[in-house]
């Protein structure tokens, strides 16, 4: 009997505690790039267009080791975040990358995403301007 219980509390624990899907990971990474797409459409943005990127710790190195070409660099805690993140197993890393038009500029936006993949929760606010002329 205690054998029993104890069985049907694991069962229930590993349930509760399942991860994200993949396709999961995915739908709300594009329901965040739909948004931030929407965000600059209603601000008057035309062509708006993004995409998003899994980050590996590979990736981010390379990513920023192209700081000097950028309008406006990561601050050093926000880089110390992001890679907090890929060391967590319970932490998955997205870039959408955006691009637009306004008036007669152009101009290109990262946004990263650290996202729980245990919960679904996530946090959107490490973001910097790539280009803008």
């Amino acid at each position: 009997m205690k054998f029993l219980i104890l069985l049907i509390l694991t069962i229930n624990t590993n349930i509760l505690a399942s991860d994200l899907t993949q396709s999961d990971q995915i739908e709300i990474i594009e329901s965040l790039a739909k948004s931030e797409r929407r965000s600059l459409w209603v601000q008057g943005h035309e062509n708006v267009v993004s995409s998003i990127e899994h980050v590996t710790k590979t990736s981010l190195v390379e990513y920023l080791s192209q700081s000097k070409y950028y309008e406006s660099n990561l601050e050093f805690d926000e880089e110390d975040k992001l890679f907090g993140c890929l060391k967590r197993k319970s932490c998955e890393l997205y870039l959408i990358s955006l691009s637009s038009e306004y008036y007669s500029g152009y101009g290109v936006d990262s946004v990263f995403v650290q996202l729980n993949v245990n919960t679904g929760n996530y946090d959107n606010r490490i973001r910097h301007n790539i280009y803008s002329e």
